[in-house]
């Protein structure tokens, strides 16, 4: 796209600025005639305008400093109520990089050279020389960026790390719009292929974003980049364009090219600003200019801006604007500021809240606002089947058990600073019965005749549901075992025991469970302690007494234990010590078994080993 040279290099020498704020004063225009300071009849306080203050157009906030220029091309700063001599050299408005001011200083006279500059106690100081002349300098991420125009006529981006110039992209046929997004720069160059391009830097290297977009100036905002994108135009006062939003790659127009023209032939281009979590772009009429805000996926016309053509800065908690007339600084100038400025309305979201999570009992759902214009302090009302549910107050609602098979909204209510409160209601979500889950389900205990069997839930959800117990004999239903536990009987001897569940709660589906079936073996009658007997000293042999087991007979089977850990291979009735088993306790395990019953296992007494 062919560029607009005398906008586009007004708007260079000028280094407009974007910045950020949040909280307090609301903007509104479309109150006020060109020049007036007076309250509208809606009895709205009046709104601060300064006009011709010393002609200074203001331009930028850097590190809560405002920064402007008078017309004669001075650096001034603002007080609070004027401008003064700003103590900057040469009329290069600073820029905050790591925790200072830096300048640049062009040398002309031949020399073709820049040096860029840092601010020491109270005197700038040449940190480096470069070839060139600096048009925008932004601090991104760890290092400052700077647009060079080199002897050859060509761009390059050059960006310094605290110690070293180095060139990042260079023959650019054009670059500006250099911009700080979460700490990576974007900017806006003429490549190869001749035309607009939007880059950014990443590791030292500049990377193609979006072709064939072109913009002098950008704001940002939840990490999307907002600009005003021009469409060309027969003249360079006779521009038409779009506001578009660049979200990562996705590139969305916000308006159609009808909105944004120029009807009134303003030598500027719209200036994008970030203002209280919203967008808000100015659109230059002779003068003055056009307010709009970003609401969602389109624009909504604020009002007129008196005597604001081309400069939009945010500076604390207040907007400032300025503009020059058409012989650019020849003739006068000046500025304006709003502050503490609210007009009576209703706050609006650009879309219908939504709801968010699973629709089943005991899940958590979420209420999905969406943007507000403007900011607006938002309350939450969750309702079932019409009817306000009792303290769901917040932003998040966990579903009960009356909800099941009920309708759910929820009603947002926005407020804000002289404006009047609304409401919107969401789309019903329709809850659906909860779905009751558990990890284990066993029947614990040992099963023996004798014992008894207790049916043990693990991680059962909802804890509180009711459970009916139904103990099963080799899969048929034991009369009257409906309880959590059951005794084992001789008669029920070497049967597959299991319990299965019916699990119920209100508002979940019920669901029956069975656990997993175990053999009942009969009890051995006699199961004696055994005795080791022999010396327990290194050398010699000990053996294990295992006793008398019954009924008879009874499979015996020995593990020599040391330390309470099984000796390999030690597993007969005698054992012979070693050295290494020197001051360590010895036992050994006697289990008996016998088919039909359930096995058991005994331990003898410790012994210390000798040397």
């Amino acid at each position: 796209m062919k560029r607009m040279p005398l906008a586009r290099h007004r708007r260079i020498a000028r280094s407009a600025v974007l910045a950020t704020v949040a909280g307090g004063a609301v903007l509104l225009g479309g109150v006020f005639g060109a020049g007036s300071a007076s309250a509208s009849t809606t009895g709205v306080p009046p709104a601060l305008i300064q006009r011709n203050v010393n002609s200074v157009l203001p331009e930028a906030d850097v590190s809560g400093v405002l920064y402007g220029r008078d017309i004669h091309g001075a650096v001034r700063t603002w007080n609070g109520s004027s401008w003064n001599t700003s103590g900057v050299p040469g009329d290069v408005i600073p820029t905050s990089y790591n925790g200072n001011l830096y300048s640049t200083n062009y040398l002309p006279a031949g020399a073709g050279t820049t040096e860029l500059q840092e601010l020491q106690g109270a005197t700038y100081v040449t940190v480096a020389t470069f070839p060139g002349q600096i048009g925008q300098v932004v601090a991104s991420g760890s290092e400052l960026f700077m647009s060079d125009s080199e002897p050859d006529g060509t761009y390059s981006l050059l960006s310094y790390d605290g110690r070293t110039v180095t060139p990042v992209a260079s023959q650019l046929g054009d670059l500006e719009g250099l911009i700080d997004n979460g700490g990576t720069l974007y900017y806006d160059a003429i490549g190869a292929d001749g035309n607009d391009d939007i880059y950014n830097v990443s590791g030292g290297t500049s990377a193609l974003v979006y072709a064939n977009q072109y913009y002098d100036q950008a704001t940002t905002l939840n990490g999307a980049l907002y600009f005003f994108n021009n469409l060309g135009g027969t003249t360079s006062i006779d521009w038409t364009g779009t506001l578009e939003e660049l979200s990562g790659s996705t590139l969305t127009t916000l308006n159609t090219g009808s909105v944004l023209t120029n009807p009134e032939s303003s030598s500027y281009y719209p200036t994008v600003v970030t203002y209280h979590g919203t967008v808000y772009l100015n659109v230059p009429q002779d003068f003055g200019g056009e307010l709009y805000a970003v609401q969602g996926n389109a624009l909504k016309d604020i009002g007129s801006v008196p005597g604001a053509d081309d400069s939009l800065v945010v500076h604390g908690d207040s907007l400032f604007g300025g503009w020059y007339d058409g012989q650019m600084q020849t003739v006068s100038a000046g500025s304006w500021l709003y502050n503490d400025l609210a007009v009576a309305g209703t706050p609006t979201p650009a879309a219908t809240p939504t709801i968010s999570g699973a629709t089943t009992v005991g899940k958590t759902l979420t209420a999905n606002p969406g943007p507000w214009y403007p900011t607006a302090e938002l309350t939450y009302r969750w309702t079932r089947n019409g009817t306000t549910i009792p303290k769901a107050t917040s932003s998040t609602y966990t579903t009960a058990s009356a909800d099941a098979s009920a309708a759910l909204r929820v009603i947002i209510t926005g407020t804000a600073p002289g404006y009047s409160a609304v409401s919107r209601t969401s789309p019903p979500t329709n809850i659906a019965a909860g779905t009751i889950t558990y990890k284990t389900l066993t029947a614990a205990g040992t099963p023996t005749v004798g014992k008894t069997l207790t049916a043990t839930f693990g991680g059962l959800t909802p804890p509180t549901a009711s459970v009916k117990y139904q103990w099963r004999l080799n899969g048929a239903a034991v009369a009257r075992a409906t309880t959590k536990t059951f005794a084992v009987t001789a008669a029920d001897a070497n049967r597959s025991i299991s319990v299965s569940v019916t699990v119920s709660a209100p508002g979940f589906t019920t669901i029956t469970a069975k656990s997993p079936g175990r053999t009942i073996g009969r009890a051995l009658t006699r199961t004696p302690t055994p005795a080791v007997t022999g010396n327990a000293t290194v050398g010699d042999t000990l053996t294990a007494k295992a006793g008398s087991w019954a009924p008879n007979p009874v499979a015996l089977h020995y593990q020599w234990q040391l330390a309470g850990k099984a000796i390999p291979g030690a597993t007969r009735a005698t054992y012979k010590l070693i050295s290494a088993d020197a001051g360590k306790s010895i036992r050994v395990m006697v289990t008996g078994t016998k088919t039909g019953y359930t096995p058991v296992q005994t331990a003898s007494a410790g012994r210390t080993v000798k040397k």
